[in-house]
């Protein structure tokens, strides 16, 4: 009777620590990850030439609260500076992959280029990179530096 006891409580405690050890791993995975290409020169599509989706760009990564073309300096898609609140900031690595955990929310991704801000994409509410955030989940979002590129 005593092994019997001792087993469902040691099959009891295996299962607390395997659902807190699940619980954790999620939660550190809610976030964006995604990669960083750039483009230049002669993008036009050719017979037997496959579009190209750039090539990897590391960087920096600045990630802010939701920014306009208002709320910076400079001229799209290269500004000077951003005007609301840093939230987090994530190197790539040589590949130009990225991954930063970020609370469940709204945001804009600045992406290094040249000592200024790049954001070269707009949602129908002129946020600028826009970037959301859902519970429990990553968001897949590749960026692309497109600058001197000819389409």
């Amino acid at each position: 009777m005593k092994i019997l006891r001792l087993l469902y409580f040691f099959a009891a405690t295996g299962l607390v620590i395997v659902a807190c050890s699940a619980t954790r791993t999620s939660q550190q995975q809610q976030g964006v990850e995604g990669f960083i290409y750039i483009q230049r020169g002669n993008q036009m599509p050719a017979k037997n030439k496959p579009a190209s989706k750039g090539k990897a760009y590391p960087t920096t990564i600045y990630i802010y609260q939701p920014a306009t073309a208002a709320t910076t300096t400079g001229n799209m898609p290269v500004f000077k500076q951003v005007h609301t609140k840093l939230v987090a900031t994530v190197k790539t690595d040589s590949s130009g992959h990225f991954k930063v955990a970020l609370p469940t929310g709204q945001y804009s991704a600045f992406l290094g280029y040249q000592d200024r801000y790049f954001a070269g994409e707009t949602d129908g509410e002129g946020i600028l990179n826009p970037l959301k955030i859902n519970a429990g989940s990553t968001t897949h979002q590749n960026f692309t530096i497109r600058v001197n590129a000819v389409y």
